[in-house]
């Protein structure tokens, strides 16, 4: 503004305070490397489709965790990358199976991190996409992680849920809201569902009456 002298401080402070989005150049698909006005282009864009098939009993699924949505996934999650949640949010709304679902229900959740991994990523990539789905009905707060458990790479489905046993809680500031309602879990990748299997139950024995889990992409089976 004129007549405000510029503060190379007050400058540092801020800019440390926003992520720029590192695309490697404006309008370039980051498959392909084509001229696109999104992340991907179309054709790219089409590539992974998760298929409707059994696995939709434990959550419904935009994409499967392969080329070249494991690439944009990382991106996001861990190099800072985002402004690339309303291009994935995008992708799960047009899924028909994953609007259904965000439709009818009263409240969005997502998974949450841990406070550790919460410190190191800056932030919660499952709540980033909740709010692009749908801000005025999501609940960030609504389950608390208790423990920060060992990575789930690696490990057996057996060995997941045991790792992940008791690791979550419902807030209880938010048992009002989520007693008798609709909620629907959010997060970005599922390998074997014991992360969501685990949120699930926390949030049943709080007393919701319906829980449906929706992810951007999950592994191959």
């Amino acid at each position: 503004m004129a007549g405000m002298p510029y503060s190379r401080s007050a400058y540092r402070n801020w800019s440390g305070k926003f992520v720029w989005p590192r695309l490697t150049l404006p309008g370039q698909c980051h498959a392909c490397g084509q001229w696109s006005w999104q992340a991907l282009c179309p054709t790219c864009t089409r590539l992974g489709d998760a298929p409707s098939d059994g696995y939709a009993s434990i959550c419904v699924a935009a994409k499967l965790y392969v080329s070249p949505w494991k690439e944009l996934i990382t991106a996001f999650k861990f190099e800072g990358q985002v402004g690339l949640a309303y291009f994935l949010a995008q992708q799960m709304r047009q899924t028909p199976a994953i609007a259904q679902r965000l439709d009818a229900c009263d409240w969005l959740v997502p998974v949450p991190l841990s406070a550790k991994r919460l410190r190191d990523r800056g932030f919660n990539q499952a709540l980033v996409l909740a709010k692009q789905l749908c801000p005025e009905r999501t609940l960030g707060q609504a389950l608390i992680r208790l423990r920060d458990t060992p990575a789930q790479s690696g490990l057996s489905r057996s060995d997941r849920l045991v790792n992940l046993h008791h690791a979550f809680i419902v807030n209880p500031h938010g048992l009002p809201r989520l007693r008798d309602s609709r909620v629907v879990l959010v997060d970005d990748v599922t390998t074997t569902g014991s992360t969501l299997l685990a949120c699930t139950q926390a949030l049943q024995a709080a007393g919701v009456a319906q829980v449906d889990a929706v992810v951007l992409a999950r592994t191959p089976a």
